[in-house]
């Protein structure tokens, strides 16, 4: 009998009990298990990418805007936001507040936008001065000053600065301004606050050097996947690491981010597979 066999263990999000978060999955076992020189590795993991960057976790969802004076107070549901979706979303509250003109096409027109600029690794904000008289064919209807003044995005004490890689607590432009103003990111955006994730696992010691989690058995990078889209990992090469010995009467699978923060995934239709088998003894 071949006594390095590898074991496997299936944990899906059906038959294991999902923390609150969804970041951990615990599979009980029909008995304990108790191993000796056992090691353990991830043989595969499918799982959606389907975590947010812009949550109450991440401290990243105000912001606040000033219009003719009047500052006003931008927050953002719990989601995923593209750059251009941080946009849409400030202008749709300044349509709220009334803080826009309309176009001879019927078009609203808004004073503030970003967009995403791969060329500079930045993010472009733009503000454009509202005009000091109305164009023709244009209407006003809510009766906005025209004061020939732009507007500001302001960055509070939140880390929504972060996403656009702008500074905390500052204005931009610093005053309103009377001709289109134009800045790139200040700081490199961070669009994906996880830009690692780690796999661990109750069971697991993987004796690293320096500032490693001990239980961590893998860790991959989500950012090549569209958000939605299935992430599929199925190492080559298995990464073993020890088994600690003790009874389990479970596993338990976590997912953190690189800062060891529990990773809230959405969509808990994941499947993984960890495989186990006595260690090799030179």
């Amino acid at each position: 009998m071949n006594e390095h066999r590898l074991r496997p263990i299936f944990i899906t999000g059906s038959n294991s009990t999902i923390s609150n978060s969804n970041s951990t999955y615990t599979l009980q076992f029909p008995s304990s298990y108790s191993p000796k020189d056992e090691e353990l590795a991830l043989f595969n993991l499918f799982v959606y990418y389907s975590w947010f960057n812009m949550t109450t976790a991440f401290n990243n969802l105000t912001c606040s805007y000033t219009f003719n004076g009047t500052t006003y107070n931008v927050t953002f549901p719990a989601g995923y936001y593209s750059v251009n979706d941080i946009s849409n979303f400030i202008q749709l509250q300044m349509q709220i507040n009334g803080n826009y003109l309309v176009d001879q096409y019927g078009n609203n027109v808004y004073y503030l936008s970003l967009v995403d600029n791969p060329v500079y690794y930045a993010v472009t904000l733009t503000a454009t001065p509202v005009p000091t008289s109305l164009p023709s064919g244009w209407t006003n209807p809510n009766s906005i000053t025209l004061s020939g003044d732009s507007p500001q995005l302001n960055f509070n004490a939140s880390n929504f600065n972060l996403l656009l890689g702008f500074n905390k607590s500052t204005s931009y432009p610093a005053t309103p301004q009377t001709s289109v103003y134009q800045i790139n990111s200040v700081i490199t955006p961070e669009i994906n606050p996880v830009y690692l994730v780690n796999v661990s696992t109750n069971m697991s010691s993987n004796d690293g050097l320096v500032n490693v989690n001990e239980n961590v058995i893998y860790q991959f990078n989500p950012e090549n996947t569209a958000f939605g889209a299935q992430i599929q990992i199925q190492p080559q090469n298995l990464l073993f690491v020890d088994i600690n010995k003790a009874t389990y009467t479970n596993l338990v699978v976590s997912f953190t981010d690189q800062n060891g923060q529990a990773l809230q995934i959405n969509d808990t239709d994941l499947s993984l597979c960890i495989v186990t088998r006595k260690k090799y003894k030179f």
